[in-house]
């Protein structure tokens, strides 16, 4: 099982840290186990020991900063990322972490800045494309927002969120076979998914194709009837 996963990724590193007490890496990938555990509190401890042994590295204030947002305290995380970014300027992933951050805090305009400065580091940069449509949709930027799910799927063609997002989104803007298209790619993937059914079922209504529109419908009960 994947906690099992981590308790061995934990263990690993404790025995490494035995031999070798100041191996940052060893406590910023324990951390991470830690976290992923669902310990919180012994990530925390483990990413204030790397900063404790170099105040400097910012792969431990982006660790630090990630967790402290993870823990509601959006304002102490975003020091952690500003700090981050400050040492270590072109990494990309500091500008996509730094940027769900600030859409947390409700600064939709910062984040786009972070998103838009990542792209332009890197521009196969998957999370910062898709995390932009997710904040263009918000805005109602839709044009843009299916831009950046284009780009998404385009650079990963099995991200399947991407696609049934710009599905939803193509729905908004009564693209409708063009939706389709996109929530049947879902369907292939997860047939016993109900609620993309669902959806197909109100596309095809809008297209006139009645008995198609039926077909789904009753799939979609069917399969939400088998899950209760």
């Amino acid at each position: 099982t994947s906690e099992e996963r981590w308790d061995t990724a934990v263990a690993v590193f404790s025995q490494l840290l035995k031999y070798y007490p100041n191996y940052k890496d060893a406590y910023l990938r324990r951390g991470y186990a830690f976290f992923s555990s669902g310990d919180t509190v012994s990530a925390l401890a483990d990413f204030d020991k790397l900063l404790s042994i170099d105040k400097f590295s910012p792969d431990g204030h982006a660790a630090r900063g990630f967790l402290l947002n993870s823990m509601k305290q959006s304002d102490m995380a975003l020091l952690e990322m500003n700090e981050a970014i400050r040492l270590e300027p072109y990494c990309v992933n500091y500008y996509v972490n730094r940027g769900v951050v600030l859409t947390d805090m409700g600064d939709s305009t910062g984040a786009l800045a972070d998103y838009d400065h990542a792209i332009e580091l890197d521009a196969s940069c998957v999370p910062a494309f898709f995390n932009r449509a997710l904040l263009r949709t918000g805005a109602g930027m839709n044009r843009l927002a299916l831009d950046d799910y284009d780009e998404v799927v385009e650079l990963d063609p099995s991200n399947y969120a991407a696609i049934y997002n710009r599905a939803l989104l193509k729905r908004e803007m009564k693209m409708y076979r063009s939706a389709v298209n996109d929530i049947s790619k879902i369907i292939e993937e997860y047939p016993d998914f109900y609620p993309a059914y669902s959806i197909r079922s109100e596309l095809k209504s809008r297209l006139n194709d009645r008995g198609g529109a039926a077909a789904d419908y009753a799939e979609m009960v069917r399969l939400r009837n088998q899950a209760v």
